[in-house]
């Protein structure tokens, strides 16, 4: 059985786009196609040149002993410590947090971390797989304005982000593709 049909979308510099859908639809498995991490049977993803993404995962892991360790793992020769710094500052964290154990955190501000690692290198394209899943309503809440004040700076990136919570989605997007059975149902 064929999991997508003639799917196909854009998505624009800077625009957040959601893509929605029940369980087994699809929304995960196309998520990992974009990343390279599995290949489609037929068709073709298409980047510009020079184009770079950040992937989010729905499962959190921390392979380091502290959170300056664990947002720096993802640090290039370019990216400079206080830049990591500056991150996590901005995404809530403290001078105080610095040396704490990731898994430590609550779920939120887990989803904060790996979205620091991410964020560090400066990725054109933000991909969001169930960012909330498990989540607190409140902390749904928190997760969503942040990614508004994420959004809203200049020069950032795109963002596709998977999520079956169609209130966040419509939240935190410009526009949804909704997939039903592998195939785009709505886009708007």
């Amino acid at each position: 059985k064929s999991l997508f049909s003639e799917i196909s979308f854009n998505i624009n510099s800077e625009e957040r786009v959601g893509l929605v859908g029940k369980n087994g639809h699809g929304k995960t498995t196309l998520m990992r196609i974009l990343c390279g991490l599995d290949s489609p049977d037929e068709g073709t993803i298409e980047f510009p040149k020079d184009y770079t993404y950040g992937y989010v995962k729905q499962h959190l892991t921390f392979s380091k002993n502290t959170l300056l360790e664990e947002a720096s793992s993802e640090i290039t020769s370019e990216t400079g410590q206080w830049m990591v710094e500056k991150i996590l500052f901005g995404l809530g964290f403290s001078k105080e947090d610095m040396n704490k154990k990731p898994e430590l955190f609550s779920g939120g501000f887990q989803v904060r971390i790996n979205l620091a690692k991410v964020l560090i290198s400066e990725p054109n394209l933000l991909l969001l797989d169930e960012p909330t899943e498990g989540l607190a309503p409140s902390i749904v809440g928190e997760i969503a304005e942040l990614l508004g004040r994420i959004t809203a700076e200049p020069d950032a990136p795109s963002v596709l982000l998977v999520e079956q919570n169609l209130r966040f989605a419509l939240r935190v997007a410009q526009a949804c593709v909704v997939l039903v059975d592998g195939e785009v149902a709505y886009r708007g």
